[in-house]
C-alpha cells in the first residue's frame, strides 16, 4: 500500500471516530435535558453550568494537548481518549442507577462532561491536524470529502438523539453507548499511524515555529471570532430544543432541515476552494449573521429552509477556515499547537454559550439572547475590517 492511500485510510479512520462521536455534541444531548432535570432533580441551569465548566476545563487543557500530538503516536493518543469518552458515558448513564444527592449528580455529570469535551475537541483537533499537515497539495480536496462526511453524520446526530429519545431511556442508552464505544472504536484505532515522512521543503520554509503564531495579529483575530461563533452555537444546540418551542415550531422539523446542510456544506466547501482570494473570515462572519437573523422566522416554512442552507454554508465556510486558511497562514510544523490553541478558544467559548442562553431565558426570553448574539457578529465583522490588512501580510509572509 503507498504512502498517499494510507494516508486517507488513517484520515477516514479518525473521521468516523469524529463523526461519531457527535453524540457528545451539545445538539444530541438537548433531547434529553428534560428528562434528566426530572430524573437527578437538577435544573436546567445546572445542568447548563456543568457543561460550560466542562467546556472551559477542556479549552485550558487543549494547548497542552495539542503539543503532545505533535510528539506521539497517534494511536496511544487517541486510545486514551476514546476509553475516557466512552467511559465518561457510562457514568452517565448509572447516575440514574446510583440516584446521588442534586450537588453530587451535579459534580459526576461535570466530570463526565469534561472527558466528553476534551474527546470530541481532541478528535477534531486530530483529524485538521492530519490534513493539514499529511495532504500539503491535496488539502481542498481532503476537506472537501472530510467536510462532506463529517457533516453528514452530524447532521443526523440530532435527528438520531430525537429517535432515541421516543423509544429509551436516556440512561439505558448512554450505558450501552459508552460500552458500544470503548470496544468498537478501540479495535478501530489500532489501524491509526502517523506516516514517519519528512514534510516538504516548502513547507518547512513556510512554517511558524513553536509559539511564533502567538504574535501575529491574524491568529488572535481568528481565535476572537472561533470563540464567540463557539459562544453562540453551542448555546444555540444545547438549548435547541426548547427555542424551538419558544418559536412555535418542532424539534422534528428542524432537526429534517439539518439533515440537508451537508449538501450546502460540501458545495461551500468546493466552491470556497476554488476561490481562494475571498476573504473566508469576513464570509464567515457574514453568513453567520444571516442565520441569526433568520432564526426568528423557522415558524415558517421559507424559514426553515433558509436555516438549513444557511447551516450548511456556515459549516462549509468554517471548515475552510480550519482546514485552509490556518495551515497556509501558520504552517504545518507546529499544526498541534496551532489547533490547540484554536481549539481552546472554541473551548472556552463554548463553556459559556449555554450557561448564557439558559440565564438570558431565566430573566427574559430567548430571543433576547439571539438579538444580543447579532449585536456580536456585527462588531466582530467591523473588527475585521479594521485589521483585514493583518491578513494579506500574514499570506505575504
Amino acid at each position: 500500500m503507498n504512502l498517499m492511500s494510507y494516508r486517507w485510510i488513517t484520515l477516514l479512520i479518525v473521521v468516523l471516530i469524529e463523526g461519531l462521536s457527535g453524540l457528545g455534541r451539545s445538539a444530541s444531548f438537548s433531547p434529553f435535558l428534560k428528562d434528566i432535570v426530572a430524573d437527578l432533580s437538577v435544573t436546567m441551569v445546572q445542568i447548563s453550568f456543568a457543561y460550560g465548566i466542562a467546556n472551559l476545563c477542556s479549552g485550558i487543557a487543549l494547548p497542552y494537548i495539542g503539543k503532545v500530538y505533535d510528539r506521539c503516536s497517534v494511536t496511544g493518543f487517541l486510545r486514551v481518549f476514546i476509553v475516557g469518552f466512552g467511559g465518561a458515558f457510562m457514568t452517565l448513564g448509572l447516575l440514574a442507577y446510583i440516584k446521588p444527592s442534586p450537588l453530587f449528580s451535579i459534580l459526576l455529570m461535570t466530570g463526565a462532561f469534561i472527558v466528553i469535551r476534551m474527546g470530541v475537541q481532541t478528535y477534531m483537533l486530530t483529524v485538521r491536524c492530519m490534513v493539514g499537515a499529511w495532504f500539503v497539495n491535496r488539502r481542498g480536496f481532503a476537506t472537501g470529502i472530510t467536510t462532506f462526511l463529517l457533516a453528514s453524520i452530524a447532521s443526523l446526530m440530532p435527528w438520531l438523539s430525537v429517535q432515541v429519545h421516543k423509544h429509551v431511556i436516556w440512561y439505558h442508552f448512554w450505558l450501552i453507548f459508552g460500552i458500544c464505544w470503548v470496544v468498537c472504536m478501540s479495535c478501530l484505532v489500532k489501524w491509526v499511524r502517523k506516516p514517519d515522512t519528512p514534510l516538504p521543503k516548502k513547507v518547512i520554509q513556510s512554517v511558524s515555529t513553536d509559539r511564533v503564531f502567538l504574535t501575529k495579529p491574524a491568529f488572535w483575530i481568528i481565535v476572537t471570532a472561533l470563540f464567540f461563533k463557539a459562544f453562540q452555537n453551542t448555546g444555540f444546540a444545547f438549548h435547541l430544543v426548547p427555542i424551538c418551542q419558544e418559536y412555535g415550531t418542532s424539534k422534528e422539523q428542524v432537526t429534517r432541515m439539518l439533515a440537508l446542510t451537508p449538501l450546502f456544506t460540501i458545495t461551500t466547501v468546493f466552491v470556497m476552494e476554488r476561490f481562494r482570494r475571498a476573504p473566508a473570515v469576513a464570509l464567515f462572519l457574514l453568513v453567520d449573521l444571516a442565520l441569526l437573523t433568520i432564526i426568528p422566522y423557522i415558524t415558517h416554512s421559507y424559514g426553515i429552509v433558509l436555516f438549513g442552507v444557511l447551516c450548511g454554508i456556515y459549516w462549509g465556510i468554517r471548515q475552510i477556515i480550519a482546514y485552509i486558511v490556518i495551515p497556509k497562514l501558520f504552517g504545518v510544523q507546529c499544526i498541534g499547537a496551532v489547533n490547540g490553541w484554536i481549539s481552546a478558544s472554541v473551548c472556552l467559548g463554548s463553556a459559556t454559550g449555554p450557561y448564557f442562553m439558559a440565564q438570558i431565558h431565566a430573566v427574559h426570553s430567548y430571543h433576547l439572547a439571539i438579538v444580543t448574539l447579532q449585536v456580536i457578529s456585527i462588531v466582530l465583522l467591523f473588527i475585521w475590517i479594521l485589521f483585514r490588512r493583518c491578513f494579506d501580510e500574514q499570506k505575504a509572509n
